[in-house]
């Protein structure tokens, strides 16, 4: 909301209860009218009903654009149409860079309606690009309006909207990559365990409890991400941290599961496989 604009409507409509909370994010005078009083104001005053219709039909335009935009559109185009309505307050005949105050990661993502890790990624990239500015640790957030608007025309942001052969090719590709990843990692298990033989004295619970331990060092990088006061440098080590961690526990995963497969072809009668025979009779 803007200059000018009415809140608190709702009340005009026979008893209606309040729905929503507005909290002012600057210092704001709020004009107060009681209910009786508005109704008699849009009934003698034709310019003020006028004014007050206007008022509602744009918003309700507004809310149906929202709507769309949270079904349709993917979270980074999402933020940049949130950082260009910011700068559009109060209108302007032209688009100027303008400064967005008082918005801190969490506040965007609870908008945006995705995790403060992701608005941290799109924030980063639009910095780089060149659409926004903003000190890390905080502060005012300035929105290059018009580059912003240009990459929302040319639809720049296509994250899920590519389902052309390039695209599929670059999956392809990156999937390529992290399957080359994990099969490195799990060759650096071989030398450093012992291979095979090492592998296989290892019963299941002891497999799972050293993923357990992978997965609790993954959890503390994510949360670790999840706080205001990380800087862009120390954000991307958390990453970095967490996506080794998943490599990591892919590798043992497959570890585990040859070894489990060996140790089924070689015994027949493993108790594993005899306590899940015995499940499947029950």
């Amino acid at each position: 909301m803007g200059p000018r604009d009415f809140l608190g409507e709702e009340c005009l409509v026979e008893d209606s209860r309040r729905t929503s909370t507005a909290t002012s994010l600057e210092p704001a005078t709020l004009f107060g009218i009681e209910k009786h009083a508005m109704l008699q104001s849009l009934h003698d005053e034709p310019m003020l009903a006028e004014q007050f219709t206007a008022c509602l039909l744009a918003r309700s335009v507004r809310l149906e654009e929202d709507l769309c935009g949270q079904l349709f559109n993917h979270s980074e185009r999402r933020l940049a149409l949130l950082l260009l309505k910011f700068s559009r307050f109060p209108p302007h005949k032209r688009l100027p860079d303008t400064k967005v105050s008082n918005f801190t990661h969490t506040m965007l993502a609870d908008i945006v309606g995705t995790t403060r890790p992701t608005i941290n990624f799109f924030m980063n990239k639009f910095r780089r690009l060149g659409l926004i500015d903003y000190q890390e640790g905080g502060g005012d957030i300035t929105v290059m309006a018009e580059a912003l608007t240009d990459s929302i025309l040319r639809d720049e942001f296509k994250t899920r909207t590519r389902p052309s052969f390039l695209c599929e090719q670059q999956e392809t590709n990156i999937m390529n990559e992290i399957q080359a990843e994990i099969t490195s990692a799990r060759l650096n298990q071989d030398k450093e365990w012992g291979g095979a033989e090492h592998d296989d004295a290892h019963e299941p619970e002891k497999w799972c409890a050293f993923i357990r331990h992978q997965l609790r060092f993954a959890d503390r990088a994510v949360c670790s991400l999840a706080t205001d006061e990380i800087s862009g440098g120390e954000e991307q080590a958390l990453v970095d941290n967490y996506r080794a961690r998943l490599i990591k526990i892919a590798a043992v995963a497959i570890a585990a599961t040859e070894s489990l497969d060996r140790i089924m072809k070689r015994e027949p009668d493993h108790p594993i496989r005899k306590q899940n025979s015995d499940s499947v009779s029950v």
